[in-house]
C-alpha cells in the first residue's frame, strides 16, 4: 500500500485537463442548466402569470434565482461526486473531477469545491487563471477542496 504523500503527488497515466478544456465543459453545463432553469422560468410564468401582477413578478424573478442557484449546486455537487465523477460537460469532453489523493469526491467535497467557485470569481478570476500556471491544474477552489480535474475517465 502506497503512502498518502505518494498517492497525493501522484500524476495521473492521461495527465490533468487544462484550462481551455475545463471552460469548454462549464460552457456546456451553463448552457445546459441555463436552458432547464429558463425552461422552468417561462413554465412558472405561464402558469403563475395570470394571478400575480407586477409584484409576483418580483417573487417570481426571485424564486428563479433561488431555484437556479441551489439547482445549479445540487447538479455540479451531485454529478462530480457520482460515480461518472463529472457534469455532463466534463463526461462528454473526456474528463473526472478527484480527490488529490485520486479518489472520488464526496458530496461534502463537491459542494465545497462548488462554493469554492466564489473565490475564484472573487480574486477578479485570478482563482480560475491559475489552473493555466499550476502543476497539477488546479485553480483556487480546487485547491480549497483538495481536488484536481483528470483527464481520460
Amino acid at each position: 500500500m502506497r503512502d498518502k504523500a505518494s498517492v497525493a503527488l501522484a500524476v495521473p497515466e492521461a495527465g490533468y485537463a487544462g484550462p481551455w478544456r475545463r471552460l469548454g465543459a462549464f460552457a456546456l453545463d451553463l448552457g445546459l442548466t441555463a436552458t432547464v432553469f429558463l425552461g422552468l422560468w417561462v413554465l412558472l410564468a405561464v402558469l403563475m402569470g395570470p394571478w400575480m401582477g407586477v409584484p409576483g413578478g418580483a417573487v417570481l424573478l426571485a424564486a428563479t434565482v433561488i431555484l437556479w442557484q441551489g439547482g445549479s449546486w445540487l447538479y455540479w455537487a451531485v454529478m462530480e461526486s457520482s460515480a461518472r465523477q463529472g457534469t455532463v460537460g466534463k463526461v462528454l469532453l473526456n474528463m473526472a473531477v478527484t480527490g488529490v489523493d485520486g479518489r472520488r469526491l464526496s458530496f461534502r467535497q463537491a459542494t465545497v469545491r462548488h462554493f469554492a467557485r466564489i473565490a475564484s470569481t472573487l480574486t477578479a478570476l485570478v482563482g480560475f487563471a491559475m489552473i493555466a500556471a499550476t502543476a497539477r491544474r488546479q485553480g483556487l477552489h480546487d485547491l480549497i477542496a483538495r481536488s484536481v480535474v483528470v483527464m481520460g475517465r
